[in-house]
């Protein structure tokens, strides 16, 4: 890792230079003159303006919507007292009883509270609860009328009331035609060094959260999946045993511990085979992770295929199926090739994310055991973003959410397109609490920086 850092460092310096070097050979030949000097000074991102002309604001706002101040709202309350994250580690979670029994404490708690507000709020009307959220955080995700907001809030257990943001895909990246360059991309993202040191993602749990995922694609067959596990086996029958897949059995044993699990949903429903061994629809609330039956574009299927797209693809001549390398045949391979993909798809009929929608997703990766968990969250252009109604105006201006995975998951890193000015983020983290990027480069063991969008990807 030092002396890939290096050299990334080396690589910086010398575009620096090159940088240099094109804007003083002029003024030499300009001025004729040995002497001249340069000045570079450093200047503070925050006084860059980032404005964005009105009509391009709005288009980037497109993929995230502010609730209306009338009718019917999602809304995260809030429950005062700490999420099991705060005071037990993910490591062994699943197998900690103490841990098991302080978020049934959590759910009581929050059951209490949703009975408070049904007697107090609501004239004695159920509270419309979406989702407990007990694990990272203490949280009801629950739809309520725009009106009763305050009047939650008064109440003594409860924290705060903060109005969801609604996430939509982004439209205009469905126009650009473009080829995929998997086949090219090894040498410059390093992954050829990786492959030779024997890291093929073999063992791995990628959590996909995005719309989803074309079950039938080649690039994630099943048998094409074992194929390539069996060849890195190469006859030693305790190699697979050792990569400690996720199957039907293990997700059998944590479903009880799944936001999804209120829902009626068995294993055998969310298991899709050793390729994608959990997949659901955290906002249609079925198995239906496909692209077929709505309209919120194959980005998911995107986003796993550059992650994961197997190393070799089925090759079918009558009865008989083999399976020849996805480079040479199709030109495509993910960087991981060998991880396994827990696909949850939060766009569907239903329409697009909610912010609990997504949370709910992370506990249940979390829960799953997912290494790494993938959600492209951002705008289609740079500049400022609206994030007042993802704040909690009475305390805290840091989005709650944001603030919730920054105490709780390890963010590998990502390069902001958008800016966070307004909730006081600086531009190289999404989290305030971590108070430089070296602390982000510490905790973790690789950095992702994506200059188009943002992608938040989280490691255990």
């Amino acid at each position: 890792m030092k002396a890939h850092l290096t050299k990334r460092l080396v690589c910086l310096i010398l575009a620096i230079v090159l940088c240099l070097s094109a804007a003083v050979i002029p003024v030499l030949a300009a001025n004729d003159t040995k002497n001249v000097k340069v000045k570079v000074q450093k200047v503070s991102n925050d006084t860059v303006p980032t404005e964005l002309n009105p009509e391009r604001q709005a288009a980037a706002e497109d993929t995230v919507q502010t609730q209306s101040a009338e009718g019917p709202v999602r809304v995260s309350i809030v429950v005062k007292g700490g999420s099991v994250l705060d005071k037990y580690s993910t490591n062994g979670l699943t197998a900690n009883y103490a841990a098991a029994n302080y978020r049934q404490q959590v759910r009581a708690s929050q059951n209490a509270v949703a009975r408070e507000i049904s007697a107090d709020v609501l004239g004695g009307k159920k509270l419309d609860v979406v989702w407990n959220l007990t694990l990272a955080a203490n949280i009801i995700s629950a739809n309520v009328e725009s009106d009763q907001i305050d009047a939650i809030r008064a109440l003594p257990d409860v924290e705060a009331v903060v109005v969801e943001q609604r996430y939509y895909p982004d439209r205009s990246a469905e126009k650009l035609a473009t080829q995929p360059n998997m086949a090219t991309s090894s040498s410059m993202i390093g992954t050829n060094v990786a492959y030779e040191t024997g890291y093929t993602g073999a063992g791995t749990r990628i959590a996909v959260i995005d719309t989803g995922i074309d079950t039938d694609h080649q690039s994630f067959d099943n048998g094409a999946f074992d194929y390539a596990l069996q060849q890195e086996a190469n006859g030693n029958e305790n190699y697979i045993k050792s990569l400690d897949l996720l199957d039907q059995s293990k997700v059998t044993a944590v479903l009880s511990q799944l936001n999804i699990a209120q829902n009626g949903v068995s294993a055998d429903d969310l298991y899709y085979g050793s390729k994608l061994p959990f997949a659901y629809n955290y906002v249609d609330k079925n198995t239906d992770v496909t692209h077929d039956n709505d309209t919120q574009s194959e980005h998911g299927s995107h986003v796993a295929g550059i992650a994961a797209a197997n190393k070799y693809v089925p090759q079918t001549d009558g009865d008989e199926t083999t399976y020849v390398s996805a480079l040479d045949t199709v030109k495509t391979q993910g960087v991981a090739p060998e991880a396994q993909l827990l696909v949850m798809k939060v766009f569907g009929t239903n329409g697009g994310a909610y912010d609990s929608d997504y949370m709910a997703a992370i506990e249940d990766a979390i829960v799953l055991g997912a290494d790494s968990i993938n959600l492209s969250l951002g705008s289609s252009y740079p500049g400022p973003s609206k994030y007042t109604a993802y704040m909690d105006a009475d305390t805290d201006p840091v989005p709650v959410y944001q603030a919730i995975l920054c105490r709780f998951i390890l963010i590998i890193g990502c390069m902001l397109n958008t800016s966070l000015k307004k909730s006081n983020l600086s531009w190289h983290s999404p989290c305030s609490s971590v108070k430089s990027r070296s602390t982000v480069r510490d905790r973790c063991s690789s950095l992702s920086f994506k200059a188009a969008r943002i992608d938040w990807i989280f490691c255990r």
